[in-house]
């Protein structure tokens, strides 16, 4: 079997594996890695994009997804589905790009080339298209699903002469508006507040890949890829170990769907073949190959940690040391000659880093380059006469040493996020307008005139000889009044404290009324007892917190998300009660992961800034165990001391952090109920936070 000429990289590491395959990918037009693990080989995509904004060097980097089992859930299908026809939709034009993927993504099922061409319609502002021919395409060929609001890939919703879009393969939902038949324009829209933002030109809408026509087919994909490949395999014997089926000896001269197939079927092609793995296991795909032997190893082989035994202010002091030590090697690897580069996620984490080496007299004379990004890990490169250039940054055949920011303070390695960036709604906004699309039929409601009622669905019918969009909800004795979407205000989600099914209200009676006025009462008289409460707390007196501290600005700026609004919000008005001669007492209300935790950091680091201690109070153990990991993880570039009490903990080990509290050595401690002990002393208590 003839074979394109190859070449086989070894000794390259975990860490240096997006390094070498953007260097790879610079002088060929269109690269495919493949990857036994498809998570991997999504997350080396993020971190590629990372390198190549280093460069500024316009590679497109994609990730081709595995086609979704049967088995999967309909919200992670629609993704899968929704990333493979961006990719495929890519590829239709021509540009310098590298392709991840998975030998079984590859070969696998795939959409016909021809059959994808022919099922996508694309769209320009002008053009002339039947409105109800158009509407219908959307359902019977495409495969598109109507709903009330377009919100998430796949969907459509039709108002008017309005049509809202969101494409399998686009980033955002569009808004086409048509005149009759004619389109005026075509809008970006955001699905949460669904208005309307950037006109656009044209836009292009692909077909499901399980649309009526579609007909995927066993290696169909290779049909999307030029003339021209460069074929990276990721350690060959992996490879083969995970996807035998893949890489069969086969000889018939159907579609491809074995990599040993694919290679005969493109012999008449100019393609290239490329081996890149830390131990050369002399694969027979690469007998005869050029074989450039690299020299990388990992950083973290270098930075120890301290003993998991430790608590308080030994395990701090422990890793001062342990970072000192980690700063000494920094030193020897800039006397061996080595270019020492670190990789922060942002300015903040760089001042840091240069604030701690200026104070080591060792490091103080140290001139580090800095970049900013995530990536899976530092490694060290040197130089040898036979690599070629190999991992190198710039090209250029030079030792140096990667050092990520988490590497040089002792943290767990940031996640790479393997996730394309798509608008999407968000939950709490959705929340307000109640949204009826999550509703299922039978849920109660509660109608602001009448009561309790069930949900019974969406409908269309005709009020004074024209159709209109109604909510159905049904009241006791199977009375069913219909309300207008533009009334949909009237309507909100019932709240019980219990599973019992809620008495139904009744139109025309007066029971509802008597319970809202019994309700209002007692909030009134809640009202007061809450104001006479704060009364006697702003006579008490308190302590002003001073304003940031410059620590507290670089904190905030190594947050790696961006806040919310309401977040933002939050966070202000926390800062604002603390900077006052006045008790704090801030309630901060928030669904799961909408980043209450990350005001208490806040906060807490204010606190601990000025002078003081501060505790939070947790319902459970493993909450306190996840509080105690995340508060770590932030402080951990600063020189604070965080722990816990709870039954994780020895009980001499609660009683040596309890001592070390009252002597003012622990900044923080996070606990369940044991820390209302009467044997619980603060040195300074500046701030409690209680979490449920």
């Amino acid at each position: 079997m003839s074979r394109p000429p190859a070449k086989l990289f070894s000794g390259v590491c975990a860490q240096a594996r997006a390094a070498m395959l953007n260097y790879l990918s610079k002088e060929h037009q269109t690269s495919v890695a493949l990857f036994a693990n498809p998570r991997e080989a999504a997350e080396l995509a993020s971190e590629i994009r990372t390198h190549i904004n280093w460069e500024n060097s316009g590679l497109e980097v994609l990730y081709f997804p595995e086609d979704p089992p049967a088995d999967i859930d309909a919200a992670r299908r629609a993704d899968r589905i929704s990333e493979r026809l961006a990719v495929l939709s890519a590829l239709l034009e021509e540009r310098r790009r590298i392709i991840l993927t998975t030998p079984e993504a590859l070969l696998g099922p795939c959409l016909k080339h021809k059959v994808f061409l022919a099922q996508r319609v694309r769209l320009a502002a002008g053009d002339a298209l039947p409105f109800s021919g158009f509407v219908e395409k959307l359902t019977s060929e495409l495969n598109y699903d109507s709903e009330a609001l377009c919100e998430h890939p796949g969907q459509f919703s039709v108002r008017g002469g309005l049509v809202d879009i969101y494409p399998f393969d686009a980033d955002r939902p569009y808004r086409i508006d048509f005149f009759g038949d004619e389109i005026e324009t075509i809008r970006s829209f955001d699905p949460t507040s669904q208005l309307s933002e950037n006109r656009i030109d044209s836009i292009t809408i692909p077909a499901a890949f399980d649309s009526k026509h579609a007909s995927p087919k066993e290696g169909a994909f290779t049909a999307y890829l030029p003339d021209s490949v460069q074929w990276i395999l990721e350690d060959p014997s992996t490879l083969i170990r995970e996807h035998p089926y893949r890489f069969e000896k086969i000889k018939q001269n159907s579609s491809p769907r074995s990599f040993y197939q694919l290679i005969e079927h493109r012999r008449f092609k100019q393609d290239g073949l490329v081996c890149i793995c830390e131990l050369d296991t002399d694969h027979e795909l690469f007998d005869g190959a050029e074989r450039i032997p690299l020299a990388t190893e990992a950083t973290e082989n270098y930075r120890f940690h301290t003993d998991t035994g430790q608590i308080g202010s030994d395990r701090f002091e422990s890793e001062q040391s342990t970072r000192l030590k980690f700063e000494l090697q920094i030193n020897d690897w800039a006397k061996e000659g080595l270019a020492i580069v670190f990789v922060t996620a942002g300015e903040s984490e760089e001042n840091r880093i240069i604030e701690l080496l200026a104070e080591n007299p060792v490091t103080a004379k140290l001139k580090p380059s800095f970049l900013h990004g995530t990536i899976n890990g530092g490694y060290i490169y040197r130089a040898n006469e036979g690599a070629q250039g190999g991992t190198s940054r710039s090209g250029q055949d030079k030792s140096y040493v990667v050092i990520t920011d988490s590497e040089f303070f002792g943290r767990r390695q940031r996640k790479i996020s393997e996730k394309r960036a798509r608008a999407r709604p968000t939950i709490s906004h959705i929340d307000q307008l109640l949204d009826f699309t999550e509703l299922a039929d039978g849920d109660p409601l509660v109608h602001l005139q009448h009561g309790v009622c069930l949900f019974r669905g969406l409908a269309r019918i005709d009020i004074q000889g024209g159709a209109k969009e109604v909510i159905s909800v049904e009241f006791a004795e199977d009375m069913t009044i219909h309300v207008p979407l533009h009334e949909s205000h009237l309507l909100t989600r019932y709240v019980g404290l219990n599973k019992a099914q809620p008495k139904l209200g009744k139109i025309g009676g007066s029971s509802w009324e008597k319970t809202r006025s019994a309700a209002e009462r007692a909030t009134l008289d809640y009202a007061a007892e809450m104001l006479n409460l704060h009364a006697q707390r702003e006579q008490s007196g308190g302590y002003a917190f001073p304003p940031d501290h410059p620590w507290q600005r670089d904190f905030e700026a190594a947050f790696p998300f961006k806040e919310t609004p309401d977040q933002l919000r939050a966070i202000d008005a926390a800062k604002e009660d603390m900077e006052k001669e006045l008790p704090m007492d801030r309630l901060i209300c928030g669904d799961v992961g909408f980043g209450k935790t990350e005001v208490a950091i806040r906060a807490a680091l204010k606190a601990i800034l000025a002078g003081k201690q501060v505790a939070l109070l947790v319902p459970t153990t493993v909450l306190c165990q996840q509080h105690f990991n995340t508060f770590l993880e932030r402080m951990a570039q600063y020189p604070i001391v965080v722990e816990m009490v709870s039954r994780f903990r020895t009980a001499k080990q609660n009683r040596e952090i309890i001592a070390q509290l009252a002597d003012g050595r622990i900044d923080i401690v996070i606990g369940t109920h044991r820390l209302l002990s009467h044997d619980v002393h603060f040195n300074n208590l500046g701030l409690l936070v209680v979490d449920e």
